[in-house]
């Protein structure tokens, strides 16, 4: 069995056994987001180009520095130990007057000072 029999078999096998769920995003056939496939599918091949130019174009020395600070990064980010500006970074307990999952706006409680328990009482 080759790679590609292999995730073939794979797409198979999500497509098929979510065929039934419901509340799956729009462009979906079973597990297989369609739209997610399409923009990976139409961006892969054309950031692999770039990325073997720029890999030409950069000295050895510093192509093995950005490759090590990239590595360095993702590892730190795997186990947790980064949070820089964006989305991840801003927790909703970290976000004054966020208390809830479902990003309504709530005062934190006076008594605790946590946005849990204010949600939970309100």
């Amino acid at each position: 069995m080759t790679l590609a029999d292999a995730l073939s078999w794979l797409a198979a096998t999500f497509i098929t056994h979510g065929i039934a769920v419901e509340g799956l995003p729009r462009y979906s056939i079973g597990y297989v987001n369609l739209a997610a496939w399409a923009t990976l599918a139409l961006t892969s091949v054309p950031m692999a180009l770039v990325g073997v130019k720029l890999a030409h174009l950069l000295d050895q020395r510093c192509l093995k520095l950005v490759f090590i600070i990239v590595m360095l990064y993702m590892g730190l980010k795997m186990i947790g130990g980064v949070r820089l500006a964006g989305p991840a970074a801003l927790r909703m307990r970290d976000r004054p007057g966020v208390c809830c999952a479902d990003g309504s706006y709530r005062p934190r409680s006076a008594s605790t000072g946590f946005c849990r328990e204010a949600c939970r009482a309100g």
